[in-house]
């Protein structure tokens, strides 16, 4: 009976170490909040991916986590991601991801089903995230613009789009799957919010932004962006 007992406690323990035998700490990720996607500037890439990186410390002693950006060119989405890679001393994690931001540039040239996949295909990417056009020349602009109200951009545009949602009838949220799910299906018409910056976007990327009371500039969730065969058409008259 004792040799039973030692043999079920055995194989207990067994299972339970094993449990965690893939666990890592979460200051082993480099953690994204949010994605922009525009069409590169450099001639033998297509696009730019830019992200916001929630977790980076200022130092190892604070407690407080600010943010930073990075930036890579590709001809994929995979490509722009492994580039980043190589620029950080931790592993990307889109687990918690919150906003895409894609430019008009890249959603006129072609349908975002040739580059979007990337997120569905990994199955560690955030499936409800926001998505949103930037009506903006750049998207990555877009993503870097910090105001006093909300000091996180990632979550200054969720905000923004869910405060509008809630007052204007004629615009609504769209999630990452809800919008590849309508694009695949010829039946359904995607659509999706668009967002404008009031003011100089050079100044919204200054910390000092921060410390304004009215800040210049903001953010503006104007109108629904409608796509006709898998491209960006045109948008819907604002009410």
């Amino acid at each position: 009976m004792k040799k039973i007992f030692k043999t079920i406690s055995f194989v207990g323990i067994i299972i339970l170490l094993t449990g965690c035998y893939n666990y890592k700490e979460i200051n082993e990720y480099a953690i994204v909040s949010a994605v922009s996607i525009d069409k590169s500037d450099k001639g033998n890439k297509k696009y730019t991916v830019g992200i916001q990186i929630m977790n980076a410390k200022k130092d190892e002693e604070s407690d407080t986590s600010s943010i930073t950006f990075y930036k890579q060119d590709g001809n994929t989405i995979y490509e722009c991601f492994q580039k980043m890679i190589l620029d950080l001393p931790k592993q990307l994690y889109l687990g918690h991801n919150e906003v895409v931001i894609l430019s008009e540039d890249v959603l006129k040239k072609e349908s975002p089903l040739n580059y979007l996949d990337y997120f569905m295909r990994d199955s560690e990417v955030e499936k409800d995230s926001l998505v949103i056009i930037s009506q903006e020349k750049n998207a990555f602009d877009v993503l870097k613009i910090i105001t006093p109200l909300e000091t996180i951009p990632s979550r200054n545009l969720k905000e923004t789009i869910k405060v509008t949602d809630d007052y204007k009838s004629a615009l609504s949220i769209v999630t990452l799957d809800e919008f590849i799910s309508k694009l695949s299906n010829d039946g359904e018409e995607a659509i999706l919010p668009s967002v404008k910056v009031s003011g100089k976007i050079k100044k919204g990327k200054d910390v000092k932004n921060i410390s304004q009371s009215a800040p210049n500039p903001k953010l503006t969730i104007t109108t629904m962006g409608y796509f006709e065969k898998g491209k960006l058409k045109g948008y819907l008259t604002s009410e």
